[in-house]
């Protein structure tokens, strides 16, 4: 079927569907396919159900995230969800390698870090107590 002709919650919930069983590990593939079909039912849209459901359930059994066609930039741009205008620049200044690295990089998650409240403990046993939690942590001064 092409997009064009469905309709656009359908696809909405297809989108969020895939989303879920490609980049979210924590969700079973089953509950990303059955909630997709149960919101799609619930919205009015239960002629598209059994679409929704193959769909889903053949993106399911790959899980596998598609090679996207066309240009360098465009396919980036998809990739890492960055704006076209700002992975050209990008391209421009750095070639493809480095551009997709920093992509990349741009979409990980940051650190976490935490400020010691000093009137209450010091940095190294702060430290220390998350080690015991089987956290692992590091002073500003080891990180440096």
């Amino acid at each position: 079927m092409e997009v064009r002709k469905v309709e656009p919650k359908v696809l909405d919930i297809l989108r969020i569907s895939a989303f879920q069983l490609l980049f979210l590990d924590k969700i079973p593939a089953s509950a990303a396919v059955n909630e997709g079909v149960r919101l799609c039912r619930a919205l009015g849209y239960s002629r598209a159900a059994g679409y929704v459901n193959a769909v889903l359930r053949r993106l399911s059994s790959d899980r596998s995230i598609p090679e996207i066609p066309g240009p360098t930039a465009r396919r980036l741009s998809i990739r890492f969800s960055h704006p076209l205008w700002l992975v050209e620049e990008l391209l421009s200044h750095l070639g493809d390698g480095e551009t997709e690295a920093l992509l990349k990089a741009d979409n990980a998650p940051c650190p976490v870090t935490l400020q010691v409240n000093t009137l209450k403990t010091e940095a190294p046993a702060l430290v220390e107590s998350l080690a015991a939690d089987a956290v692992a942590a590091q002073t500003l001064a080891e990180f440096t």
